[in-house]
């Protein structure tokens, strides 16, 4: 004879046994109804696309403006440019020179009526041209002349649009090195 605690655990076991089986025969059956469902399915029906979702190719871009512009001259759009033209590196690499190129293309294609090729092998070329394109520009729109850059005064542009290296200087302790004195 069983003692009474033998039983229980006689009956736990059945209990867990069954529930196992249930839930096994279960989750076979499901298995095995998905398979019949996807036998005549090829590989690309049975997968769920909602997954597999790409994020668009083209990223659409706002235009853009600087506040406060005027229509006629762009006064502070091409003063963007210059500053752009300004803080670009002084020997660039060839994936500079394209971001640099699709930088310029998407902020400032609106003011040139035709095509426009800059010059992205220097800094001291593209700030040059740049300076010169801004002249041209607003010569055409007859400007006030106190809005025309002296485009052979390199250092000037640099100074006036550029970074400040005399900040950068005091902040580095007058590195020896870092920059030409000379040029500075």
């Amino acid at each position: 004879m069983y003692t009474k605690d033998q039983l229980e655990a006689q009956l736990k076991n059945h209990a867990k046994s069954a529930m196992f089986e249930r839930d096994f025969m279960l989750a076979f059956n499901k298995h095995l109804n998905e398979k019949k469902e996807g036998a005549f399915k090829n590989e690309s029906e049975k997968k769920d696309w909602k997954e597999y979702r790409l994020k668009p190719a083209v990223q659409k871009f706002e235009p853009f403006s600087v506040e406060g512009d005027d229509a006629k001259f762009h006064k502070a759009k091409w003063t963007e440019f210059m500053k752009d033209a300004c803080f670009y590196y002084d020997s660039p690499s060839v994936r500079d020179e394209w971001e640099m190129r699709e930088k310029l293309q998407f902020r400032y294609d609106d003011l040139f009526a035709e095509s426009w090729r800059p010059p992205l092998q220097t800094r001291r070329e593209l700030v040059q041209w740049t300076c010169e394109k801004r002249n041209a520009y607003l010569s055409e729109k007859q400007a006030p002349e106190d809005l025309l850059e002296d485009c052979g005064n390199y250092s000037m542009l640099l100074r006036k649009y550029g970074p400040n290296y005399d900040t950068l200087k005091a902040k580095l302790g007058f590195v020896r090195g870092l920059w030409d004195e000379n040029n500075q």
